[in-house]
């Protein structure tokens, strides 16, 4: 079974497992992203950053990104 490209045969994008690994290897280079540290601050950005480049390349659609903000408080 041969690995999906970021690009399907039409030039589109697409997911990709190079894709997936990439924002896997990004994110854990970040460290351990415990609730409070500035890794997990880091990642949060990250993650941010992300989707708010799917938002500005969307052209047909409406995106719209919300960010539900926790409290810090975690049992």
């Amino acid at each position: 079974m041969s690995r999906l490209t970021d690009r399907d045969r039409n030039g589109r994008p697409q997911a990709s497992e190079d894709i997936a690994v990439g924002h896997m290897q990004a994110l854990e280079n970040i460290g351990y992203r415990t609730v409070g540290t500035e890794e997990a601050l880091a990642g949060e950005e990250y993650v941010l950053d992300q989707v708010n480049q799917i938002a500005a390349r969307c052209k047909l659609l409406e995106c719209e990104v919300s960010v539900q903000k926790g409290s810090g408080f975690h049992e």
